[in-house]
């Protein structure tokens, strides 16, 4: 490099500063990348179906208090006619969230207690209800009803249980990718002010050498 003219030396180090700060940009645009897309995943595929799983277990909730609803009722057909709007419109909510909560169970036990609640909801829990709303419309004795209601119970009971511990199972996964998340947040911090320490060391090394070989032919112009 001593060889070479002032002007070359002056664009060969600014040269090499640029090339540095672009790596430092080009690395941190990466890894902001790689880091947004985690956060993406991990919201679209735990935060968002846990509101489904949510939304399941309000569905639930809500048959079993309008059914109970429908039982306080007996004999009265307009009052009975109500609750069972509300069962119907609960049951609804409950496999339209269920249809979309579905494909985002990944965990073996998870989807085994899902298929399990699942089966008790469509081969017992559910056809128990729509017996009982049908004997309060026609005003079938509240003892009688009440003793559906307890044979159904066990299912319903079944049902909130695996939904709750499959919600469970997926927070769980959920604050796994937020720690995944953290620790690649970290690692972008450390590549960067790597990069950066690197970047600084080297614009000063260039600085000094590029400084002193323009100054040494000044100095000896000036001497003589």
């Amino acid at each position: 490099m001593k060889n070479l003219k002032v002007s070359v030396k002056l664009l060969v180090g600014f040269g090499v500063a640029v090339l540095l700060t672009v790596t430092v940009g080009v690395v941190g645009i990466v890894e902001v990348g790689r880091l947004a897309k985690n956060f993406d995943y991990a919201v679209d595929n735990h935060g968002k179906p846990l509101m489904e799983g949510g939304g399941m277990l309000e569905g639930i909730n809500g048959i079993k208090a309008e059914t109970r609803g429908a039982i306080v009722f007996s004999g009265n057909a307009a009052m009975v006619a109500g609750q069972e709007g509300a069962v119907n419109n609960y049951c609804e909510s409950f496999e339209k969230d269920a249809k979309e909560y579905a494909p985002f169970i990944v965990m073996p036990e998870a989807k085994a207690l899902f298929g399990e609640a699942m089966d008790a909801y469509e081969k017992t829990y559910k056809p128990a209800i729509f017996k009982i709303i049908e004997g309060a419309k026609k005003g079938m004795p509240i003892p009688e009803l009440i003793t559906l209601l307890a044979t159904a119970k066990p299912a319903g009971d079944l049902i909130s249980h695996n939904l709750k511990k499959t919600m469970t199972l997926k927070a769980d996964l959920l604050d796994k990718a937020s720690e995944d998340a953290a620790s690649l947040y970290n690692f972008a911090l450390c590549v960067i002010a790597a990069v950066l320490i690197v970047s600084v060391g080297v614009s000063v090394f260039l600085g000094v050498y590029i400084s002193k070989q323009i100054s040494r032919p000044l100095n000896a112009a000036v001497g003589m």
